[in-house]
């Protein structure tokens, strides 16, 4: 995989994230909210591919997603491993030790084995969907499915592979805690590309990556690492955010002046605060809410 965008535009690109980016709204089938999928439409409209992902449990999925070409691979778990795989080992262990958050992570072995049989389903149902497109890139997401790059390498040693982390990624001595913190690390390293957020969450990985892995001949040189067998892995820091083009149009828009206009005369002297975050403890909502 290349950091050229001009080799890669015309590429068809195969995203893989934990969820499909649709849900069933009042008028049919819509778009998701939230930062990934806001983040990804807009490059998957400039590509053919397919996105791969979780059902989450909802039937009649549409093949496409609305108003794109780009087909839905929808993924079927069971109730356990929606248990295990994605409430346990994703959300009470990955989240809270990749966010140095208050609550403490836990670790279970249970957990651990889910983790990786859903990581295998996820990286079985990639391959098939690159099967259909060669030369399609391989464009894996987010913390949930650490170790499908590596799962496709292993397959298909000459596969493009890039992955973005959509989440921090601790310090060295955090990351430690994971009792599986090597397997994870030659995961993420089975891509050609790792993205982060900020120079630091990069840093961090990178020093990760020396104090879990030098043993084993690993070698970091400024933002790359050397593996063991020559191959070189990239790392970037990639931050991303919403269309700005696309809400500026929506201001703009004159039905939304005038809902917009609407809401300035009902709450005429009073203060608004208005916010789009989900109900997480990350976000700092209450904090926020106590410092206003």
């Amino acid at each position: 995989m290349t950091n050229d965008s001009s080799a890669t535009q015309d590429r068809p690109v195969i995203a893989v994230a934990n969820r499909l980016p649709v849900h069933r709204g009042d008028e049919g089938w819509e778009l998701s909210p939230g930062g990934l999928v806001t983040a990804l439409r807009p490059v998957m409209a400039n590509h053919t591919g397919a996105w791969v992902g979780w059902d989450g449990g909802t039937k009649g999925m549409p093949e496409t997603l609305p108003d794109s070409g780009i087909r839905l691979l929808p993924l079927g778990l069971s109730a356990a491993q929606v248990r295990d795989y994605y409430r346990g080992f994703s959300n009470a262990t990955m989240w809270p030790l990749l966010h140095n958050a208050i609550e403490k992570p836990r670790f279970e072995r249970d957990w651990w084995r889910a983790y990786q049989d859903v990581n295998h389903l996820f990286a079985e149902r990639a391959m098939s969907a690159l099967d259909e497109r060669p030369g399609a890139i391989a464009w894996v997401h987010d913390y949930h499915l650490t170790l499908v790059p590596q799962l496709i390498r292993n397959r298909r040693p000459d596969q493009p592979i890039g992955f973005f982390l959509h989440v921090p990624w601790p310090s060295p001595d955090i990351y430690a805690r994971l009792p599986w913190r090597e397997q994870v690390l030659w995961g993420l390293l089975g891509a050609d590309v790792v993205g982060f957020h900020t120079d630091e969450y990069r840093g961090n990985f990178l020093r990760s990556c020396t104090r879990q892995l030098a043993d084993s001949g690993l070698k970091v040189r400024g933002s790359s690492v050397i593996l063991p067998d020559g191959r070189v892995v990239s790392t970037v820091t990639a931050p991303i955010s919403i269309d700005a083009a696309e809400f500026a149009a929506f201001a703009a828009d004159p039905e939304v002046k005038q809902n917009v206009q609407a809401l300035e005369e009902q709450f005429s002297g009073r203060t608004v605060l208005l916010g789009v975050d989900r109900l997480d403890y990350t976000k700092g909502i209450i904090e926020r809410l106590l410092a206003v």
